[in-house]
């Protein structure tokens, strides 16, 4: 290494020492709140940290944060989808109403048509939102009520289970490897972790990033946009399959709520998440972060005031304005810019 170098890398690394906390706080800001609520709902309920507990909350964030990356993957292209939690509930009753006449054994074959099903659906809100032209929130929107329809002729319109389905179907969702860890725990974290590498260590994933950052700079240097704004949404569908079924597998029912149930905090967390780490990029860690916060506000909330629906939105309302208002604050360029099509 030469002198020239070794002075480069010396001034980069005192540059690093002295980045000011007004710049860091913004980053990690999520986290720190994640710190906070977690402390305040342990000191309220200690029996919320507990090994019931834990397991719920576990499997809550596994669950919704295998959606939330979903979502992530096609807002990462600056799209939106507002049917992704109706196709997670789609998925799930494809699954649900196959098993009420198959026998037990057709489970995994079930499950694989109820993932290219949802997937399927991916690809018509690309054709609809990327080929066709339609604003995606539109589109999408429409797609959700298709979905809702669908789901309501396969579920009876009511909180459906059936007596054909056994053991196999609750496994999924419901059993623990070692008698501790949650199978939808296994799910997510292989999930995030072929997410991650896939977003940040390959061509495809440096394209889709390119994409959402600025379309008509994309396509001039040669990146597809088109196609991958399609890939984004299949791969969107296939992550909310999973995740809806898993849900479904967890809970012993389908039903028409389950896709709205799913919606908001998959949306809460894609946002949360692009001001962790890298504010304005949508990123893997800080959707983790961002599933993880939600999900210990819900419990927290139901294990120590109530099942009061009301009061979880007004603490997720209040926690989401929070962080994002003060990372606004602080940061001296403003809020960054989240962008997607509208």
């Amino acid at each position: 290494m030469t002198k020239k170098d070794t002075g480069v890398k010396a001034q980069t690394d005192f540059n690093k020492k002295k980045e000011p906390i007004s710049d860091k706080l913004p980053r990690y800001f999520l986290l720190i709140v994640l710190v906070v609520v977690a402390a305040v709902f342990g000191i309220a309920n200690p029996r919320l940290y507990g090994l019931t507990g834990m397991t719920t909350i576990i499997s809550t964030f596994s669950i919704q944060g295998i959606i939330a990356l979903g979502l992530m993957m096609e807002m990462t292209t600056g799209n939106f989808d507002l049917a992704i939690g109706a196709n997670a509930g789609f998925a799930a009753a494809v699954v649900g109403a196959i098993m009420s006449y198959a026998p037990p054994k057709f489970y995994i074959p079930a499950v694989i048509i109820g993932i290219l099903a949802a997937m399927l659906v991916g690809g018509l809100n690309a054709f609809i939102t990327v080929k066709i032209g339609v604003p995606a929130f539109i589109g999408t929107m429409a797609m959700r009520s298709v979905l809702s329809g669908l789901i309501s002729y396969m579920t009876k319109n009511v909180t459906y289970f059936s007596k054909n389905w056994d053991n196999t179907f609750r496994f999924i969702g419901q059993s623990k490897i070692g008698g501790i860890i949650p199978c939808p725990l296994i799910f997510f974290v292989v999930i995030c972790f072929a997410t991650y590498l896939f977003l940040e260590r390959s061509k495809t994933g440096r394209y889709i990033y390119a994409t959402g950052a600025n379309r008509t700079a994309a396509l001039n240097v040669g990146i597809p946009v088109i196609k991958m704004q399609v890939l984004s949404f299949i791969i969107g569908g296939g992550l909310a399959a999973i995740g809806g079924i898993l849900h479904s597998s967890r809970n012993f029912q389908t039903s028409v709520q389950m896709g709205l149930d799913l919606q908001l905090p998959a949306q809460i967390c894609c946002l949360l998440g692009a001001t962790f780490l890298t504010p304005g990029k949508y990123n893997v860690r800080g959707c983790i972060v961002g599933i993880v916060l939600t999900s210990i506000i819900t419990n927290g909330v139901y294990s120590t005031i109530g099942s009061a629906i009301y009061i979880k939105s007004i603490i997720e309302g209040v926690t989401f304005m929070i962080s994002i208002g003060l990372i606004a604050k602080i940061r001296k360029e403003g809020l960054p810019k989240v962008s997607f099509d509208i």
